[in-house]
């Protein structure tokens, strides 16, 4: 079997879904050809370049717009105009994709991203492929640009993303309740004792972990101010992405409690594993990554959108706190800090909702022949 996975980099939460399901499926030991692509491979150099950039303007310097532009486009009427423009405008873009999908003729398409999700969709409608083709929706709720005629399956977060995908005429047998796939480290268990040792912390203080996602996107200075009066009680990871100048922000900054600063890293299931608390946007990855880590949340600036549909649905479910005023970090962490039996009932909470083994769940479904 040729199963083909396709992503797209606007930021690496799609990314580190699709290589999540590749390795997963690679792990199995069976004759199969799995690869992962970014489906932007194949665009035109000034789409390709633009594109990241473009969501990156928008969720840093002018998020409340991004957020305005989100919600307008998932609305029935717009999005009923926008989906011919936009299926023309990315099958302007996906000619060489297409062309190479044709030739390689893969068994399975996996989409992790509304835009391959789309041009494939279509391409089946015109009967251009005959791949089987599963979107794997990686937010919580889906919006209205991960729904293609021609589409098979969908592989979603939870019983409320099935409903949502119903609501806008998907048949619920073409749905499936898995979670948003994770990589496997997310799930083992890791000696703890050496990977404190090895970042330089003390076992005996809160360890709180900040990240702002690749981008490196937050007010994370003005949080790590509000710590000042916690001194010895803990300390402080800040996960910088590839944000340099938050980076050397933060460096010329002295705190009265320890801080370890990094960039961009690809352990972070080993910075997850040693934390009490994460300080985080709340993007699908991330959130299903704590999730299978059973590390309580607090979330702070998700972008309007997406982000904000994730946040809603994980402070329903009582799974992850909010942080959007100043003295609301240090509320919580006071709250966690006087009473630490709260982290094992926030742990007991998440354990509800996780879905730890979507990535295993998923090719069992694919090998099922269900798909």
């Amino acid at each position: 079997m040729k199963v083909f996975i396709f992503h797209s980099t606007a930021g690496e939460g799609h990314k580190k879904i699709g290589e999540a399901i590749a390795d997963e499926l690679k792990s199995r030991s069976l004759d199969f050809d799995v690869r992962a692509f970014d489906a932007l491979e194949w665009a035109s150099p000034l789409f390709k370049k633009n594109y990241a950039t473009f969501y990156f303007y928008m969720v840093k310097y002018i998020p409340q717009f991004w957020g305005f532009l989100y919600e307008t486009s998932d609305r029935k009427v717009v999005s009923k105009f926008l989906k011919p423009l936009r299926a023309r405008w990315n099958q302007l873009q996906s000619k060489a994709l297409r062309t190479f999908v044709e030739r390689e003729k893969p068994d399975v398409i996996i989409a992790t991203h509304f835009y391959a999700a789309q041009v494939f969709g279509t391409a089946k409608k015109k009967s251009e492929i005959n791949s089987k083709l599963i979107t794997v929706i990686t937010d919580v709720m889906p919006h209205a640009f991960w729904v293609n005629e021609g589409t098979d399956q969908y592989w979603v977060m939870a019983e409320e993303s099935k409903q949502e995908l119903i609501r806008r005429n998907v048949l619920g047998n073409q749905i499936f309740v898995g979670g948003i796939p994770v990589g496997k480290e997310f799930v083992k268990k890791e000696n703890c004792a050496e990977l404190i040792a090895k970042f330089g912390l003390q076992p005996d203080r809160t360890t709180i972990l900040f990240s702002s996602g690749s981008f490196g996107v937050g007010p994370t200075k003005d949080w790590l101010h509000e710590l000042e009066s916690f001194g010895s009680k803990i300390q402080v990871i800040v996960i910088c992405g590839r944000n340099q100048e938050l980076f050397h922000q933060l460096s010329s900054d002295k705190y009265t409690f320890p801080i370890v600063l990094t960039g961009f890293v690809t352990n972070m299931h080993e910075y997850m594993s040693v934390s009490d608390l994460l300080v985080a946007k709340s993007g699908g990855s991330t959130t299903s990554e704590s999730l299978a880590k059973e590390l309580p949340m607090l979330i702070s600036a998700p972008i309007p959108g997406q982000e904000t549909r994730n946040a809603t649905w994980l402070l329903k479910k009582q799974a992850s706190f909010q942080i959007k005023r100043p003295g609301d970090l240090k509320q919580a962490v006071q709250w966690f800090i006087e009473d630490p039996s709260r982290f094992q009932a926030a742990k007991e909470k998440i354990r509800t909702i996780a879905k730890p083994n979507a990535a295993s769940d998923l090719v069992n479904h694919l090998l099922s022949g269900k798909s």
